[in-house]
C-alpha cells in the first residue's frame, strides 16, 4: 500500500486502489467513500490537508485496510463435499439509510440430501447522494440496483433453471445487518455477511410471507411503481364513497381505450355498412366454426373503398387491412395497420402533427447583392478569391502538398486558376501577381471563407490568419486593387459574403 498524504488527492488514490470488481469488501469500502462525500461537500481543494475530525476517521480507516489481505473467498460456490445440487435460488437484499444504500446477493443451493449452503455471490453500495433524497426514495433505489444486478448474474451464472427472491427490510429480519459502515476486521469474521442471513437455511415454507404483487413489466416507469401502490393504500372509506369523483393519473391502458374509441367514433361516421357486415360475419364466423372470408368478399360491395383492402374486425373492434402477412415476423401493427377515413377532424389533427414534426428547415434570404457585382466591367475587374486543396504530389522520389487559389470575376462568373506550393503570403502573392498579369490589374479583390475553411480544414483557417495583410495591402496598391480583409464566417453561411 502506498504511502499517501491525507490530503483529498491522497485519500481518492487509496480508496480507488482496492480492486473489488464484486463488492465484496463493499461494508467497509463505503466507510472511505463516506469520507470522500464529506470532503467535497466541504468544498476542500484536492492538495489541501483535511479537517482534524476527518484525518482521524481517515487515519483510522486506512489503518484498517492492511487487514484485507488476510481475507479469503473461495472461487466456488459449491462446497466440496456437497453432492449432486438439485435446487438453485437467488436471494437479493436491497436496504437504505442516511448515510448509503446497497444490496447484496446470495445463492442458495440445496443438494440430494436436502442439505442447504449459502454463499455470497457480489454486493454492491453508494453513499447517499449529496442532494437531499428521501429515505423512501434510496430504498427504491436500492431496489433497481438489486433488479440490476439480477439480471446481470442471471446471463453470467451458467445455471438453467434459477428461482430469484427479492427481500427489503420491511417485512424480514433484515435488520440484523446495521446500516453503519463496518471495519475489516469485523467484515472477515462476520459469516452473516458472507453466508446470509440463519432463515435462508430454512425450508420455504418458514420464510416471511407478503401479499401477492401483480407483476409488472420491466419496462414501465416509475409511476407504474407509484400506480400500484396508490391502488393497494385505497382505505375502505375511500371505497364507499361511489357517488364521489375521484381523479387519477392516467396510465398507459387507459390512454389507449381512449385512442381506441376515438378511432372507432371516427371509423363509423365513414365505414358504418362495411363495419355492421364485418361484425355480421364475425358472428356468423364464430357460430359455425369456419373461415368465412370468402361470404366476406362476396357481400361487400366492389364500389366500397375497402374493397381490395381485405378489412377485418380485430379482438379490439378496430378496422385494419388484411393481406397475405400474418406470417411475417414484423409488428402486428406493421402488417395490419388500422384503416382510418381520409377526411375528418381527426385525420386533419394527425396529418397537422406529423407535417409540424416533418418540416423542412427554413432557407436563409440572401443579402443584397453588391455593387460591384451589377454594374458591367471588363472581366475580372470586380474578382474575389479563395484557396482549396491541399493535394499531394511527387517531385522526384518526395511527396509533397500543394494548394489551389480560384480567382473568380464577380460579374462574369469567368473562373482562373493558379496553383501554390505553400499557404505563405509570399506564396499567394506570387500567385496574384500571375494571375495580374495574364488578365490585368483588377478593380477590387474579395476573399471569403466557405465551409472547406472549417471543421475538417481547420489548419488552413490557422495558416490563412497568419498572413501578412498589410504587406499583401501595399503590392495591390501598386497595381490599383482593393482588398478586403479574410473574414471567417459562420459554417454554411456564404451569404455573410454576398459573393
Amino acid at each position: 500500500m502506498q504511502d499517501t498524504p491525507p490530503t483529498r488527492r491522497g485519500i481518492l488514490s487509496t480508496v480507488s486502489s482496492v480492486f473489488d470488481p464484486l463488492s465484496l469488501v463493499a461494508p467497509f469500502i463505503l466507510g472511505g467513500e463516506q469520507i470522500l462525500q464529506e470532503l467535497c461537500r466541504d468544498g476542500i481543494g484536492w492538495d489541501e490537508e483535511v479537517p482534524d475530525k476527518l484525518k482521524s476517521e481517515w487515519e483510522k480507516w486506512r489503518a484498517e485496510l492492511p487487514a484485507l489481505e488476510k481475507l479469503r473467498v473461495p472461487r466456488c460456490h459449491k462446497p466440496q463435499d456437497f453432492h449432486e445440487v438439485k435446487n438453485i435460488e437467488l436471494h437479493h437484499f436491497s436496504d437504505a439509510c442516511q448515510k448509503g444504500y446497497g444490496q447484496c446477493s446470495y445463492i442458495r443451493l440445496v443438494d440430494e440430501e436436502n442439505r442447504v449452503h449459502c454463499s455470497l455471490v457480489m454486493g454492491k453500495s453508494h453513499v447517499m447522494p449529496l442532494k437531499p433524497v428521501t429515505i423512501p426514495r434510496l430504498e427504491l433505489t436500492a431496489t433497481v440496483v438489486s433488479s440490476e444486478r439480477s439480471c446481470m448474474l442471471r446471463k453470467e451464472l451458467d445455471y438453467t433453471q434459477m428461482k430469484e427472491v427479492f427481500w427489503t427490510d420491511s417485512k424480514t429480519v433484515l435488520g440484523y445487518i446495521n446500516n453503519d459502515a463496518r471495519s475489516a476486521q469485523e467484515l472477515i469474521d462476520k459469516t452473516l455477511w458472507w453466508n446470509g442471513l440463519n432463515f435462508l437455511l430454512n425450508s420455504p415454507e418458514d420464510w416471511s410471507s407478503v401479499d401477492d404483487v401483480p407483476s409488472i413489466p420491466p419496462e414501465d416507469s416509475e409511476q407504474r411503481l407509484r400506480k400500484l401502490a396508490i391502488s393497494d393504500s385505497q382505505s375502505e372509506n375511500a371505497r364507499r364513497q361511489e357517488g364521489i369523483a375521484t381523479c387519477k393519473p392516467v396510465d398507459i391502458q387507459e390512454l389507449k381505450y381512449a385512442e381506441q374509441q376515438i378511432i372507432k367514433i371516427e371509423r363509423n361516421k365513414a365505414f358504418q355498412d362495411e363495419v355492421q357486415l364485418l361484425k355480421d360475419v364475425k358472428t356468423k364466423q364464430q357460430a359455425v366454426n369456419q373461415d368465412t372470408s370468402k361470404d366476406k368478399k362476396r357481400a361487400m360491395k366492389r364500389s366500397s373503398s375497402l374493397y381490395k383492402l381485405d378489412p377485418f374486425l380485430d379482438e379490439d373492434s378496430l378496422l385494419r387491412v388484411g393481406g397475405r402477412l400474418s406470417q411475417s415476423s414484423a409488428p402486428y401493427e406493421v402488417k395490419h395497420p388500422v384503416i382510418l377515413p381520409k377526411k375528418g377532424h381527426l385525420m386533419n389533427l394527425i396529418l397537422c402533427h406529423y407535417h409540424r414534426l416533418r418540416g423542412s428547415p427554413q432557407e436563409q434570404k440572401m443579402a443584397n447583392l453588391p455593387k460591384d457585382r451589377l454594374e458591367p466591367a471588363p472581366p475580372f475587374a470586380f474578382s474575389a478569391v479563395d484557396y482549396f486543396g491541399p493535394w499531394y504530389i511527387k517531385e522526384g522520389r518526395h511527396e509533397v502538398k500543394r494548394h489551389g487559389v480560384l480567382f473568380t470575376c464577380l460579374v462574369s462568373r469567368a473562373v482562373h486558376l493558379e496553383v501554390t506550393s505553400s499557404l505563405s503570403t509570399d506564396s499567394f502573392l506570387n500567385a496574384y501577381r500571375r494571375f495580374v498579369g495574364r488578365h490585368g490589374p483588377v478593380k477590387q479583390l474579395r476573399s471569403d471563407q466557405g465551409t472547406n475553411f472549417v471543421g475538417a480544414r481547420n489548419e488552413l483557417q490557422q495558416e490563412l490568419a497568419t498572413l501578412e495583410h498589410d504587406k499583401i495591402r501595399q503590392e495591390l496598391v501598386k497595381t490599383n486593387c482593393d482588398w478586403v480583409d479574410f473574414k471567417t464566417n459562420v459554417p454554411e453561411a456564404s451569404h455573410m459574403g454576398r459573393a
